[in-house]
């Protein structure tokens, strides 16, 4: 059927407003991205007992967005902003230089995945009270009966001293240490927190005072701090305190008196043996007196294994220190009864002195059970020790001799019964000194019987080793003086 064109003409345009109708309605408003919501807690605060709290917080917080996701964290402090995802925060809060006390401002906003910000950030105001350091020294006690090396109370200007630092507030609040020796009212030497303990060197031991050059204690690295303040030949205590960010200080707190020698000796005669022994004194006798009679009268003593209470009276607190009191002196003349503890104490504190070009004699006894291959001879002339037949004596009785090897030295008597000789091999660079008589079991050994030994510096002697007591071999004083007069002044040649 054919339309009239009238006709034709409204079926059009009632179809155009049915698809223009259709197209509105599936046309919608975009709705606007809304902006997330934050919320805020405190997590954990440490209180210090005052009504304020400590300067060292955890933050913990959350957000939720109603369109999106929470995307990030914007946090604002009154000195810093930052971003991050995380939900917490530590904070050590810096108060104002010279406050104590402080409001802390501390605000949170979520960003959402399309980079919204909360408008309304949460918020979280309330008082800081800054707390003061604590310090205090630390003074390990011994292992055992043993006395403690950690707290001599007599000893040459090199000194060790340990401590521990704190700070409720955090370890971040601490600011230095402070030291001060004898006046806490003169200039004091600041020194970095982290550190636990300093060794100090006295410069200049034959004055009235010295300053003192510092070493760090654990790492034992020379500072280019220096300390001042040391008096000598006299009683000192030494003083420190903890300051934190806010100079908030602790109290001064001393390490007690210490005695402090005065020495311009350039010799050190060291005696190892133990106070109970009877050779403790006699055989310091006897080294002293010699060593003046053959003129060598610059010398000077310590005292290793003497204590007092719980702890060594001169014995540095640990072996570098140690070591930095014996590389003051050219020459050491070293005697103590067990090889063991000798040894092992020598080989960690006189290498810096042999090093630096001193001289050393070393006299201690090697009983039947020492390691005849012990590393602890590593540092001497002796390469090992003999071991005697099974079952045999190994001595050397009164009237034995030791015998000279080295041109220019006395023969030597026995004056008393050795009852183990502890002959050695020497070293292949090493001299031999003296071969002893010793008895196997009814006759003389044929073996291997050097006692004494050393190593050369060209044609001197450096380090002289005698295994035994020398003082048992003073049957003739007239020898003897000239066993000393050749061996230190001759060939050691221990500075007069």
């Amino acid at each position: 059927m054919i339309l009239p064109k009238k006709l034709i003409w409204i079926l059009c345009l009632l179809s155009g407003l049915v698809f223009d109708g259709c197209s509105t309605k599936n046309k919608g408003t975009a709705v606007a991205n809304k902006a997330p919501n934050t919320y805020i807690v405190i997590d954990t605060i440490r209180r210090t007992g005052s009504s304020r709290f400590t300067s060292n917080v955890t933050l913990r917080w959350w957000g939720t967005d109603p369109d999106g996701f929470v995307q990030n964290y914007r946090i604002i402090t009154p000195d810093k902003v930052f971003t991050t995802p995380k939900q917490d925060t530590s904070l050590i809060i810096n108060l104002p230089a010279g406050s104590d006390t402080f409001d802390f401002k501390f605000q949170v906003q979520a960003i959402d995945n399309e980079g919204l910000a909360d408008p309304t950030p949460a918020q979280l105001s309330y008082p800081v009270k800054n707390s003061k350091p604590v310090i205090g020294f630390s003074f390990p006690p011994g292992v055992g009966s043993a006395a403690s090396r950690s707290n001599p109370t007599y000893t040459f200007p090199v000194i060790k001293y340990s401590w521990n630092a704190s700070d409720p507030d955090g370890a971040a609040n601490l600011k230095y240490v402070e030291i001060v020796w004898n006046d806490t009212n003169r200039a004091s030497v600041h020194l970095d927190p982290i550190l636990s303990g300093i060794v100090m060197e006295g410069t200049d031991w034959s004055g009235d005072s010295t300053s003192a050059r510092i070493y760090s204690g654990s790492q034992q690295k020379l500072t280019q701090l220096v300390i001042s303040g040391m008096k000598l030949n006299a009683l000192n205590t030494f003083y420190i305190r903890a300051v934190d960010q806010v100079q908030a200080k602790s109290k001064w707190i001393s390490a007690g008196q210490v005695f402090l020698r005065k020495s311009s000796a350039k010799n050190l005669v060291v005696n190892n043996y133990v106070t109970s022994s009877f050779r403790y004194t006699s055989s310091e006798k006897f080294y002293l007196g010699y060593l003046k009679s053959a003129g060598i009268t610059s010398v000077d003593t310590i005292l290793l294994d003497e204590a007092k209470g719980n702890y060594y009276r001169q014995l540095s607190p640990d072996n570098f220190t140690q070591s930095l009191v014996f590389s003051h002196f050219k020459g050491i003349l070293w005697f103590g009864g067990n090889a063991d503890a000798d040894l092992a104490l020598g080989q960690q504190t006189l290498q810096n002195f042999l090093n630096n070009g001193g001289r050393l004699f070393f006299a201690t006894s090697i009983s039947r059970t020492f390691d005849a291959h012990s590393s602890l001879l590593e540092f001497t002339p002796v390469d090992s020790i003999v071991r005697p037949p099974a079952k045999s004596l190994f001595a050397i009785p009164t009237d034995y001799h030791l015998n000279p090897v080295r041109a220019g030295y006395p023969i030597l008597q026995s004056k008393k019964n050795t009852s183990y000789a502890g002959a050695f091999w020497q070293k292949q660079d090493a001299q031999v000194i003296y071969d002893a008589e010793i008895l196997e079991t009814d006759t003389f050994f044929k073996g291997k019987s050097t006692i004494m030994a050393s190593k050369a510096n060209g044609s001197d002697l450096s380090f002289v080793f005698f295994s035994g007591e020398l003082d048992s071999y003073d049957y003739d004083p007239v020898k003897t003086l000239a066993l000393f007069r050749k061996l230190f002044v001759d060939d050691l040649k221990f500075p007069q």
